[in-house]
């Protein structure tokens, strides 16, 4: 349960400020007590979503005071028209579906890819794009038999021209790129626990047209109209959806604005300026820094 974060904690003579990115609702009791212990020992406990506060007050008790919420940051994109980003990329004429991330079975892209079939009949030109290797954990311990078992779906589907894979770790100029040409970004995740996602924020701060499975931090940052939901491991909504998006123009620029207006908000400056007034306040509150006089 990484308990071992207590004794680095306790063995510092500064300031401290704990980041969580994931708060469990239903914590085993040594996991709990170890996230109380923190809510104890440091000065700040940080979440990105409003659900992440929620859950430390009602679960683990922590002092509403200590806590802090800066969401997760995103990169500063300009819009671009995604027409131009797919001939780029040697996929124009293409509608792009896409999913990125270390590849793990708590994914769920087997219900994209099951999905496949009915958005064809619809959109004969889709395309689903997996983008990322295998997490490096999953690879040391089971090898690559979850993208095996997802290659297997594909051929028994018969649509190995409209999945594709790129099995490798992205440099954040290409992962913008796909994105930039992405028509609907999916979260397929089995995790209803799950209060932090760097992908979806990602998709987000790219102003995309956002479908995702209810977790936490989906339900979210999606409401208002910045996206939709789907069922958990279930193909049937999710072809639903993404046709719906692609038949749709005027949901899919309404999605696309108000993800982009968030992501804004959420982009890397404004969210560093968030960090440096709280570590400047901390500091100042301790007496690290003193107040300068005024003038």
């Amino acid at each position: 349960d990484g308990e071992y974060i207590l004794d680095l904690v306790e063995a510092l003579e500064e300031p401290s400020v704990a980041t969580l990115h994931t708060v469990l609702q239903r914590p085993s009791p040594n996991q709990k007590r170890i996230v109380q212990e923190m809510g104890k020992m440091c000065d700040i406990l940080q979440v990105m979503v409003k659900t992440g506060r929620n859950i430390l007050l009602d679960v683990y008790d922590v002092d509403p005071a200590k806590i802090t919420i800066i969401p997760h940051g995103v990169p500063n994109v300009h819009r671009i028209s995604a027409s131009k980003v797919k001939r780029a990329l040697g996929i124009a004429d293409r509608s792009i579906v896409s999913t990125f991330g270390l590849i793990n079975r708590g994914k769920g892209i087997e219900h994209v890819i099951q999905a496949m079939p009915r958005i064809l009949e619809k959109h004969p030109n889709a395309l689903y794009l997996v983008l990322g290797e295998t997490h490096p954990g999953v690879r040391k311990h089971e090898g690559e038999t979850y993208r095996n078992f997802l290659t297997e779906i594909i051929s028994d589907l018969g649509i190995e021209d409209n999945v594709w894979f790129n099995n490798r770790f992205l440099s954040l100029n290409e992962l913008v790129r796909y994105l930039c040409a992405t028509d609907v970004y999916i979260t397929p995740y089995l995790n209803k626990d799950q209060i932090s996602n760097g992908t979806l924020a990602y998709a987000l701060g790219c102003g995309k047209a956002v479908l995702s499975t209810p977790y936490l931090y989906a339900e979210e940052v999606l409401a208002d109209g910045r996206g939709m939901l789907i069922d958990f491991e279930s193909p049937d909504s999710i072809a639903d959806h993404v046709i719906r998006i692609l038949d749709d123009r005027s949901l899919k620029e309404s999605l696309e604005s108000e993800a982009y207006a968030y992501g804004r908000r959420a982009a890397w400056f404004n969210v560093a300026i968030s960090y440096l007034d709280q570590f400047d306040r901390l500091l100042r509150r301790s007496g690290k820094v003193k107040e300068e006089p005024a003038t």
